[in-house]
């Protein structure tokens, strides 16, 4: 499998491998979210329930940010060391 053309010769997988971990990983965010709002909301300060609220979200944001930088970067670092030149040339 590693001498194969992505292009010509797929691999033998899905994109349903991936779905997997998805449902996994929202199934956490959803839990999370609600017990930390839950949290916030009896703890917090009559005046700083709605923006740490906010807070909630706007750290996930960031943080989806930041994994995708990461992506970039370790495929910018990682590009030209296989055959196939790296993930983003195979797509295109």
């Amino acid at each position: 499998m590693l001498d194969a053309i992505p292009v010509l010769q797929p691999l033998p997988i899905s994109t349903f491998w991936i779905s997997i971990q998805f449902f996994i990983f929202g199934i956490a965010d959803m839990f999370m979210s609600a017990r930390v709002l839950e949290f916030f909301y009896s703890e917090a300060h009559k005046g700083l329930k709605s923006i740490s609220a906010c807070f909630i979200r706007s750290s996930m944001a960031l943080g989806y940010f930041l994994s995708t930088v990461m992506v970039n970067i370790v495929s910018g670092a990682t590009r030209g060391s296989t055959k196939t030149g790296g993930v983003y040339d195979c797509m295109e």
